[in-house]
């Protein structure tokens, strides 16, 4: 897990970068929440507060009258730090539980939004710091403008906070903000991208793969099945290699063509342009035609075997004995794979695209198949890759991808990948959270 500190002194914009990581794919710790619950009403946190500052900073329904609070706070350094010394180590508490708990989940990247980072933590705590900054003249006009503070407030709070350009240098990268929405948006995407190869490289472990081989039917194969994991590991550094068995030339969405040679052409131009998108460093296009592979086909078999000899990966995906929907090609290129694999002595561990059985009975028109928890090997994070996927299924353009990722359940079903494995026996332990690590 790399786990981020995002910090930015008030007004500066952080919340809008916070909401734009988690929109990514990060799992976001936002204190400004936690600030909220740890002091709602009947909790011991309330309780201190009002222990040490008097029923007047209570709301008429027992509630923190935060805004009366504040005054006190803003108004009395000593008032300030006695609130500090409250509820800090309340928020930092849940928050550290919190970044446990999606470490233990094997979330690839959380963001701990903590307002004085550098006034209240280490920034050694985390394995990078971002600040957002933006002009003090800029923050205080937001103050007022957008939250409704006097002058001589805003000037107060901006006063009590240690001025950002002395957090600048301390940070590991700083998101300027001021100027549009537009400009604030490509700088904190050029930041995550940073991030999340990052991530990708940590999360082996130590391990240093050179190379992943997928195999799969069909052009489009790649990108609706563990698109997001191929760029995973080409951001982190390994050659993706693919190998792709057949044209597509059968499917039912035919971009107007009704000549089959037309439609695989048509389809295989859409697969480089997805290849590129994902990273992919070679591809390697068999040329079988749809709808026609046979399991025992020694020439197919042999094929996957001459791509292992040739790109010696570290880890092969592909589909399991299933094929996850039961399509026939599916199934033979599971067996191709498999034979393959075996004649080369078995050289690295063979990963089996697979859904879980909650995802199959949400789709119950599709006729997948899912697996129990205990058959699947490793549940890989890979929502911070879910735009290069949406960007590989726009290269697919003929085809219909079938799960509606603009809901938020779904974007996190889909960026949660699970595999089976080749040699894993059922129930020997908890999925792992890379392919190299297990």
């Amino acid at each position: 897990m790399l786990l981020v500190g995002l910090t930015g002194n008030v007004a500066a914009g952080k919340s809008t970068v916070l909401a734009l990581l988690a929109s990514w794919g990060a799992t976001v710790i936002d204190s400004d929440l936690l600030a909220r619950e740890v002091v709602a009403r009947g909790t011991p946190g309330l309780a201190a507060l009002a222990g040490r500052f008097g029923p007047g900073v209570l709301a008429g329904d027992g509630s923190l009258d935060r805004a009366a609070l504040r005054r006190r706070a803003m108004a009395d350094e000593g008032e300030r730090l006695a609130l500090n010394a409250i509820v800090h180590p309340l928020v930092r508490e849940r928050a550290d539980a919190l970044a446990r708990a999606a470490e233990a989940a094997g979330d690839l990247i959380v963001v701990m939004d903590v307002p004085l980072l550098f006034e209240v933590r280490d920034p050694a705590d985390f394995d990078q710091v971002i600040l957002v900054d933006a002009p003090v003249a800029v923050r205080r006009a937001r103050l007022v403008a957008e939250r409704g503070l006097g002058g001589d407030e805003a000037d107060a709070l901006i006063g009590a906070q240690r001025p950002s350009a002395e957090k600048r240098g301390r940070s590991d990268a700083v998101i300027d903000n001021d100027g549009s929405r537009d400009a604030l948006e490509r700088q904190a995407l050029a930041v995550w991208q940073e991030l999340r190869a990052l991530a990708a490289r940590r999360a082996l472990g130590g391990a240093t793969p050179h190379s992943l081989l997928a195999v799969f039917a069909h052009p489009d194969d790649e990108t609706y099945g563990p698109g997001p994991t191929l760029a995973r590991y080409a951001d982190a550094g390994l050659e993706v290699h693919l190998v792709c068995a057949t044209g597509g030339e059968a499917a039912k969405r035919r971009a107007g063509l009704a000549d089959p040679d037309a439609l695989r052409r048509h389809r295989e131009a859409e697969l480089r342009e997805a290849c590129l998108v994902l990273g992919v460093h070679t591809l390697q296009l068999l040329r079988y035609r749809d709808k026609t592979l046979a399991p025992r086909d020694a020439a197919g078999a042999g094929a996957v075997a001459a791509a292992i000899r040739r790109t010696r990966p570290d880890a092969i995906v592909t589909y399991g004995p299933d094929g996850v929907s039961g399509h026939p090609d599916h199934r033979a290129i599971h067996a191709w794979t498999r034979r393959g694999w075996e004649a080369e002595g078995r050289p690295c561990p063979l990963w089996e695209v697979a859904i879980t059985e909650e995802a199959a009975r949400l789709l119950p028109d599709r006729g997948l198949i899912g697996r129990r928890g205990a058959e699947i090997a490793a549940e890989l994070d890979s929502r911070p890759w879910l735009d290069v996927k949406e960007a590989a299924i726009k290269c697919h353009a003929s085809q219909r991808y079938p799960v509606p990722l603009d809901t938020p359940a779904w974007r996190e079903r889909v960026g949660r990948e699970v595999f089976g494995r080749a040699d894993f026996a059922p129930d020997s332990g908890p999925p792992v959270s890379d392919f190299f690590v297990a």
